[in-house]
């Protein structure tokens, strides 16, 4: 009940808003949900907690801009918290282009410096 009710929450915010931030603790659930969530679109997934995945972003911007037409989600997001500024551009341009919501799924573990870095980046574009 409770999954189903916060399955329709986020759905619902990523179509309200530009980024969605969903937090919680280690080893709960956020990974293994998102899957049955995002079954439907073009979306594009970054572990941070790969090397691979965090290789990818070397040149953050030029990736995003490249998956600019895909819901992009980055899981394990408190490894690389310097993300978060670079997400501001891509959100406001897409505003200004008229794209659709839910551009980015941000998924991490429970900590107030992860919300508070959030808050301060993407005020305005995220709720959480």
């Amino acid at each position: 009940m409770i999954r189903h009710w916060l399955h329709t929450q986020v759905q619902r915010a990523l179509t309200e808003v530009p980024a969605v931030c969903l937090v919680g603790l280690r080893q709960a659930w956020k990974t293994r949900w998102r899957s049955p969530l995002l079954q439907n679109g073009s979306r594009c997934t970054l572990n941070l907690e790969s090397p691979q995945d965090r290789a990818k972003l070397q040149d953050a911007e030029a990736y995003l801009e490249r998956h600019r037409d895909k819901l992009v989600i980055l899981d394990e997001l408190y490894r690389m918290p310097e993300l978060l500024p670079l997400l501001r551009s891509p959100i406001d341009r897409g505003r200004r282009a008229g794209q659709p919501m839910g551009q980015y799924l941000l998924l991490g573990s429970a900590s107030l410096g992860l919300l508070r870095h959030v808050g301060e980046a993407l005020m305005g574009r995220a709720v959480s």
